[in-house]
């Protein structure tokens, strides 16, 4: 379960710009919580975008620390946008439940998610 957080944010970001070209300067911590995996993901994305949209803010590595069905806790690595370096693609309004799913098939976990642009 764990690589599916960790790819999940990484597709975000490379919904937004070019993830290639974010560098790993500075270390943010991350904590959130939900009633269950599912808004356990919308809440560990939606943190993520908070931080682009309040700090431009770009992660580019991902280090889940402690994931339970309840609770994520989380080092990511990144820096603030440089629009040289950083050309927004697209800006991810919100992180959203319609037609979420998360399915386990065998040992991998896939989601199904839907961003509002």
């Amino acid at each position: 379960m764990v690589v599916l957080y960790e790819n999940a944010a990484t597709a975000i970001y490379d919904i937004m710009t070019d993830f290639q070209t974010i560098k790993a300067v500075r270390p943010l911590d991350i904590q959130v919580t939900g009633e269950n995996p599912e808004e356990l993901l919308v809440a560990w994305l939606a943190e993520l975008n908070f931080y682009t949209q309040s700090d431009f803010w770009l992660s580019c590595k991902f280090e889940i620390l402690q994931l339970t069905d309840r609770s994520l806790s989380a080092r990511v690595w990144g820096e603030k946008i440089n629009l040289k370096r950083h050309p927004i693609q697209l800006e991810i309004k919100a992180v959203t439940f319609h037609q979420l799913r998360i399915i386990q098939k065998q040992s991998d976990f896939q989601a199904r998610l839907i961003l509002d642009i």
